[in-house]
């Protein structure tokens, strides 16, 4: 039965009921008619809300999402025993570990992305282009950049310059790290995999 609800209220509760049902069912077995249905809302309220049916539910909860993480991992960043690291590569080992637990949440959904870019690149890309939030989407890989940044000040002694590498270092973490959450063990078990990543940043910043 459709009911009557505010535009605010509509849109969150279709959100809400998309996420339950690609957490329960997967994305490929997401359906905009269900959705509606459950939701309570008519398919035109969906679209009106979400023009890109599937693929702008998708966006907008991976927006979310990555917010979610970026505010996470800022808290990560500040823990004592993060900072308790005696080197460069134990403390970023330590985030890189706890990042991969946080996110691994998230796994159904980094996936559903992979499907919507190979089913349709540029419509994907327009859709995400779309969203007002779009920079909260790219603010978490960032971070660990920053991050690494303010380790090369935390370990003078260690000759870490990050400078003209920034864009390589972040697309680096984040295709591979996507990767390791989406799939478990395909690079290895996760700390044979955090080994190995540290290793490959090592040598991209070390002067």
């Amino acid at each position: 039965m459709i009911i009557t609800m505010r535009k605010s209220e509509a849109r969150e509760r279709i959100l809400r009921i998309a996420e339950r049902s690609i957490r329960k069912k997967g994305y490929t077995n997401l359906n905009v008619n269900d959705i509606a249905y459950l939701s309570k809302v008519s398919i035109g309220t969906l679209y009106y809300h979400f023009p890109g049916g599937k693929t702008s539910i998708l966006a907008e909860l991976l927006s979310r999402m990555q917010q979610k993480a970026f505010e996470t991992s800022g808290s990560l960043l500040k823990s004592e025993e993060l900072l308790q690291g005696k080197t460069f590569d134990e403390v970023l080992s330590r985030l890189l570990r706890a990042v991969l637990e946080v996110r691994r949440n998230d796994r159904h959904f980094l996936a559903a992305v992979q499907i919507e870019m190979l089913a349709d690149i540029d419509k994907y890309e327009n859709v995400v282009e779309s969203l007002e939030s779009l920079d909260s989407m790219n603010q978490g890989w960032k971070l660990f950049v920053e991050f690494i940044d303010s380790l090369s000040k935390m370990f003078p002694e260690e000759s870490i310059d990050i400078k003209k590498h920034e864009n390589l270092i972040e697309r680096m973490i984040g295709t591979l790290m996507t990767y390791q959450i989406m799939f478990p063990e395909y690079f290895g078990a996760d700390d044979e995999f955090v080994e190995k990543l540290v290793g490959m940043i090592r040598a991209i910043v070390r002067q």
